[in-house]
């Protein structure tokens, strides 16, 4: 595979040097540490590509102090298990159906999310995330689309992501947002529930404008059948969506059954 190292203005993602980029049918990667990486830790040889399955276990990403230091990609049919991630920018994309991450420690520095299924249209389902720690989350700080546990950013195209659960998190610290979903004309996100989720606190007492929780498909795309049961910020359930509460959410455009539940 070559790569172009020269210098181009824009993100240019498809031609920086990644430290791992897998490209065979069936993964195992277990107990690596990576760290100072230039750029992405682990990823696929194309992140839409559904040929790659398998599983990474016992990984640690640490010291990534650069911007666009993703930390893995979860693969098809596969699973993350058991890892420890310091990323500065998503620590785990989620761009694959039949996908599972379990037992995994995340400290988030100031830039991504840290479950990503965003930037590109793609049609998902059956995706588990779950026992998670978050022990640091730095994007408190300003407005910023891509943060938060879990973030589809701005990708117009037609799919479908559905049937995807996030159960038994706990968010340490300061925390931006727990959530921001923007769909753009032809994308559909239906049918994701959190359970047990606790938030440590908000990052921002006065909460400028882009920094709530966001389901916002303002933009053509969907969002419906999204359910919150058992999530609690400070100790306190959040039992609606009223931004005036500690749940902070805005529900813009075509939203429907939000449902939170104790």
């Amino acid at each position: 595979m070559t790569q172009d190292f020269n210098y181009c203005p824009d993100d240019c993602w498809w031609k920086i040097a990644r430290l791992v980029r897998l490209n065979v049918a069936n993964i195992a990667v277990t107990d690596v540490t990576l760290a100072d990486s230039p750029y992405w830790n682990i990823s696929l040889a194309n992140d839409a590509d559904s040929r790659t399955a398998g599983v990474l276990r016992g990984f640690k990403v640490i010291a990534d102090w650069a911007f666009n230091n993703d930390g893995a990609v979860s693969p098809r049919d596969g699973r993350i298990e058991d890892c420890f991630i310091q990323s500065h920018d998503d620590s785990i994309k989620l761009t694959q159906s039949d996908s599972n991450v379990e037992h995994c420690v995340i400290w988030q520095f100031g830039n991504g999310a840290n479950f990503q299924i965003g930037w590109y249209p793609k049609s998902i389902s059956n995706v588990r995330v779950s026992d998670i720690d978050v022990i640091h989350s730095e994007n408190w700080w300003g407005p910023n689309d891509n943060a938060g546990l879990l973030s589809y950013t701005h990708g117009p195209g037609n799919g479908l992501i559905q049937d995807l659960s996030f159960t038994n998190i706990n968010l340490e610290d300061k925390l931006m947002r727990l959530v921001g979903l923007f769909p753009e004309s032809g994308l559909r996100i239906d049918g994701v529930k959190f359970t047990n989720i606790n938030v440590d606190a908000w990052g921002n007492d006065t909460f400028a404008s882009g920094q709530f929780n966001m389901l916002n498909a303002t933009n053509g795309g969907s969002i419906s059948n999204l359910t919150f049961s058992g999530l609690r910020v400070g100790g306190k359930l959040v039992t609606n969506s009223n931004c005036s509460t500690h749940g902070r959410f805005q529900l813009l455009g075509n939203t429907s059954n939000i449902v939170f539940k104790p």
